[in-house]
């Protein structure tokens, strides 16, 4: 009987971030208000841009398609954290633009996100913390050379 002590454990790292990443949705979704875990992703991406993005660039950033970003911002316009506006420079393209609403929902929900953040890396040390960082990042990096090839 295979058992995953007994797996490669390439494998149960593989299979682990699928799981880790269902998981967190999951408990994303249940924990925020008003907003899916997705969207939450897209909006504290949009946070942390300098300037209203592109839709474009806004997948880019988020490492998704255009499609999917743009379903989701959608939403967040349906919801009104967002709007679309039009670029001067290009007739074709659309900026996102965060609302006040993204604003007052932000500093209202800001507790349970640090707390969410701070409760799921409790049983983690400082050191553990930095070395998965460090390791995340290598596997991302080796994905992005991946997708290149």
């Amino acid at each position: 009987m295979i058992t995953i002590e007994n797996l490669d454990e390439r494998l149960v790292i593989f299979g682990g971030l699928f799981t880790v990443s269902n998981r967190l949705q999951v408990l994303l979704d249940q924990t925020i208000e008003e907003l899916t875990a997705k969207q939450w992703f897209v909006m504290a991406i949009l946070e942390l841009m300098d300037e209203p993005p592109s839709l474009i660039k806004l997948a880019n950033t988020c490492d998704s398609s255009y499609q999917n970003i743009k379903q989701i911002v959608l939403k967040l316009e349906d919801k009104e954290f967002v709007k679309l506006e039009g670029n001067p420079n290009d007739k074709r393209a659309k900026k996102v633009v965060l609302t006040n609403k993204i604003k007052m929902w932000s500093e209202k929900n800001k507790d349970i996100s640090s707390e969410f953040v701070n409760t799921m890396f409790e049983d983690f040390t400082s050191s553990e913390i930095k070395e998965f960082s460090n390791f995340l990042l290598k596997m991302y990096s080796k994905l992005g050379e991946m997708k290149n090839e």
